[in-house]
């Protein structure tokens, strides 16, 4: 073993430490104060893996590997619903770095050679591993401000779409921002000759308070609710029924008033008020009604976005 007097950032070195018990710490991170913080939960860019055969599905635990730690984590799967709005994966920085300790210096001007070719290998991960088989074509950057549609479930033929994972550890890790993330199924046959490395992605966003609040997350499934025609008004206003029940009715009028609605006749019109105490909703139209042909009911939709995150929080196009 060769002692040395220096380290850049990303070396690997060895310390010699009195009094620390090896099988509870074997490796780490030398970093500027507070640079980590314990992280609870992230947002990765989710990139299956090639070999793997099974199909990758929100709820789902999978083992994920992050620097030096591997950790159980709860997976929410979520794509923004118009991919052509995507925007490419940038690079991330890393925090500047000088760090004195006896013997061992780390300093910020002695790691150009080394972001070069950082750089070289965050571009080739950009453009599919091979190593690692992801078959991947691009990368996308999370936005916290957007609006995403969760997906039940991902699986290697999907990489051409632009998916993101939320990942929930079991227990916290430490993890430099833009870390690389591969999720596996450790807990398959060990003795089957199917890959148990699912996914890949790097960290985009972190949550690093214990009781950390995902009601920030626009993440949202798309609901139908549907109800008849009670009666005509007149050409421009019905009444409907079924639609809600009578005990939804402040429901109703806290968060669907103006809501657009659909009849099966073709005419649109938006969701004006309740009426009565039986769950039924006055509705205007924006055209008169046609008649109803064959004696066959009208029926009305409502299309609505309810997000995951935020029970008391819904939307429309």
């Amino acid at each position: 073993m060769m002692s040395v007097e220096r380290a850049i950032r990303g070396d690997r070195v060895g310390l010699c430490v009195t009094q620390v018990d090896s099988k509870l710490f074997e490796r780490g991170l030398v970093t500027s104060e507070n640079y980590l913080k314990n992280t609870y939960a992230c947002i990765v860019d989710m990139n299956c893996i090639k070999y793997y055969k099974h199909s990758i599905k929100s709820k789902g635990k999978y083992h994920c590997s992050i620097g030096h730690s591997t950790v159980l984590v709860k997976v929410t799967i979520f794509q923004l619903e118009q991919n052509t709005n995507t925007k490419s994966k940038q690079n991330i920085p890393m925090s500047s770095l000088e760090i004195n300790s006896d013997n061992l210096t780390v300093t910020q001007d002695e790691t150009k050679t080394r972001e070069s070719s950082e750089n070289v290998s965050r571009e080739r991960n950009v453009n599919g591993s091979n190593e690692i088989g992801s078959g991947d074509t691009i990368s996308h950057q999370f936005d916290i401000d957007e609006n995403y549609l969760f997906v039940d479930e991902i699986s290697r033929d999907d990489n051409q779409e632009a998916y993101f994972g939320l990942l929930e550890f079991e227990k916290p890790v430490l993890a430099p921002p833009n870390s690389l993330v591969i999720g596996s199924k450790l807990d398959t046959n060990i003795h089957s000759a199917s890959c148990r490395l699912a996914f890949h992605g790097h960290m985009q966003h972190s949550f690093v308070d214990k009781n950390y609040d995902l009601s920030t997350l626009k993440i949202y499934k798309h609901k139908i609710k549907t109800g008849q025609l009670d009666r005509i008004v007149n050409p421009y206003e019905i009444i409907c029924k079924n639609l809600f029940g009578k005990n939804q009715l402040n429901y109703v009028e806290d968060m669907f008033i103006n809501f657009k609605v659909k009849l099966s006749t073709g005419e649109t019109g938006f969701i004006e008020n309740t009426f009565g105490k039986s769950g039924k909703i006055k509705i205007r139209l924006n055209s008169e009604i046609k008649t109803a042909q064959d004696g066959k009911s009208v029926s009305v939709e409502l299309k609505f976005r309810r997000y995951l995150f935020n029970k008391k929080k819904i939307s429309q196009e």
